[in-house]
């Protein structure tokens, strides 16, 4: 009886083994697999949760960065006008049978013209020509200029002729433009 006893219970531990291995095993790892998948999902959710806390943040952020776009943008007509000038001023002196050299603004004006205090301000901008020519010629040019709507007063005037009759004179004339008013003129 003591070795059917021993069967038995060797029986039972194999059957507790093959019970183990076979059926109990695959469920305990699917169980921590599961777990570890429940650990993943429920971290995503976490960080899921954080997005959407900081969500109306970068919403006001992208907001007030589209304003600060818009209002950037809003300034640089100044930009586009005063090279609407400059082409204005090279056609028209070509038309006046001069060769225009040079165009200075000055470097602080140009600078001036983006700070944000000027914005209800009109914007008037120093301009200096190098040109070449005869006397009629820059006569007549600045005529028209002083007719122009952007005109706004002689600043400066210089002739600088040779006594030699080829050589052509050359003038230096600075004035003070308005920006804004450059399309009333074309």
């Amino acid at each position: 009886m003591k070795r059917i006893d021993t069967m038995y219970a060797a029986v039972v531990v194999v059957a507790a083994a093959v019970w183990f291995a076979l059926l109990l095993q695959p469920n305990l790892n699917e169980q921590t697999a599961l777990k570890m998948e429940g650990d993943s999902i429920r971290s995503r959710l976490d960080q899921f949760r954080a997005t959407m806390a900081e969500l109306p943040g970068y919403v006001q952020t992208q907001q007030e960065l589209a304003s600060a776009k818009r209002k950037l943008n809003a300034r640089l007509y100044a930009k586009d006008d005063i090279l609407d000038l400059l082409k204005l001023l090279q056609r028209e002196a070509e038309e006046a049978g001069l060769v225009l050299i040079d165009i200075t603004p000055p470097v602080e004006e140009l600078l001036e013209l983006g700070k944000a205090s000027r914005q209800n301000l009109p914007d008037f901008l120093n301009l200096r020509l190098q040109l070449s020519g005869n006397y009629i010629d820059f006569g007549r040019y600045v005529g028209l200029l002083e007719g122009s709507p952007f005109f706004r007063g002689a600043n400066y005037c210089r002739v600088v002729a040779s006594s030699e009759a080829e050589t052509p004179t050359h003038y230096v004339f600075a004035f003070k433009a308005l920006l804004g008013s450059i399309e009333e003129s074309t």
